[in-house]
C-alpha cells in the first residue's frame, strides 16, 4: 500500500465555534485565532453554532463553500470521549453523529479534509472513523492528547497554522510544537494510517 504524506495546501480556515457566548467573550479563542490568521495572511470564516441544528447546517454550508475554497476545518468546542457538547442548549453530538457530515465534506474535498480539533479537550475525534465503514470522514486529524488550558490551546493553534505556511508535513509540525511545549501536547494521524493500525489490532486480537 502506498501511503500519502499527511499534508495539504489550503487557502482558508473555517472555524466551527460551539462555545456559549459568555465563554467566547471571556476566552477569545476564536477571536484571537482570527487575528493571528490575519497576520499570517490566511483568510478565515467563523460559523458560531448555538444549537445542534446549527452544526449540521454548518456542514451543509461547508460542502457548498468548498467549491470556492480549499480549507482546513477547525472545531472550537467542549468535547470528551463520546462527542462534543453545546452548553447554550445543553445538547450533545456523539462522534458517530458528526461522521456523515464530515464524510460528505471529505468527499467534496476529494479526500483531502484536514480536521483540526486543537481547541477541543482530548483527541477523541478519531472515534469518528469506524473501520467497517469504507468512506473516510477526513484525510487527517490533529488534536491534543490530553485536556489543555485555554492559553495553551490558543498558543499551539497559532503555532500549527504558522508552520502550515511552509511545505512541512503535519507530523513534523506536531513534533516541533511538542518539542517547543516541552511535552507531548498534540497528536495527529491520517485516516489511512488509522485504518492500518486498526486492522493490525483486529488481526492481533483474532
Amino acid at each position: 500500500m502506498t501511503f500519502r504524506a499527511l499534508n495539504t495546501e489550503f487557502d482558508e480556515v473555517v472555524i466551527i465555534d460551539l462555545l456559549p457566548e459568555s465563554e467566547r467573550i471571556r476566552w477569545r479563542i476564536t477571536e484571537d485565532l482570527e487575528k493571528d490568521l490575519t497576520s499570517l495572511r490566511f483568510p478565515q470564516y467563523t460559523i458560531s453554532c448555538a444549537s445542534k441544528k446549527d452544526v449540521f447546517d454548518a456542514f451543509e454550508w461547508c460542502v457548498k463553500h468548498v467549491k470556492e475554497k480549499n480549507f482546513i476545518l477547525q472545531f472550537t468546542a467542549h468535547g470528551n470521549q463520546s462527542g462534543i457538547g453545546l452548553k447554550a442548549t445543553s445538547e450533545f453530538i456523539a462522534w458517530k453523529e458528526l461522521r456523515p457530515g464530515l464524510t460528505q465534506l471529505n468527499s467534496a474535498m476529494s479526500g483531502n479534509l484536514i480536521l483540526n480539533m486543537v481547541a477541543c479537550k482530548g483527541i477523541y475525534g478519531t472515534d469518528i472513523q469506524l473501520l467497517e465503514d469504507p468512506a473516510d470522514p477526513f484525510f487527517g486529524i490533529v488534536g491534543p492528547l490530553h485536556n489543555i488550558e485555554v492559553a495553551q490551546a490558543k498558543r499551539v493553534s497559532t503555532a500549527f497554522y504558522k508552520e502550515m505556511v511552509t511545505a512541512t508535513e503535519i507530523p513534523s509540525i506536531v513534533a516541533g510544537i511538542n518539542k517547543a511545549e516541552g511535552s507531548n501536547v498534540l497528536w495527529c494521524i491520517s485516516s489511512q494510517m488509522r485504518r492500518q493500525r486498526s486492522g493490525q489490532e483486529l488481526a492481533f486480537k483474532a
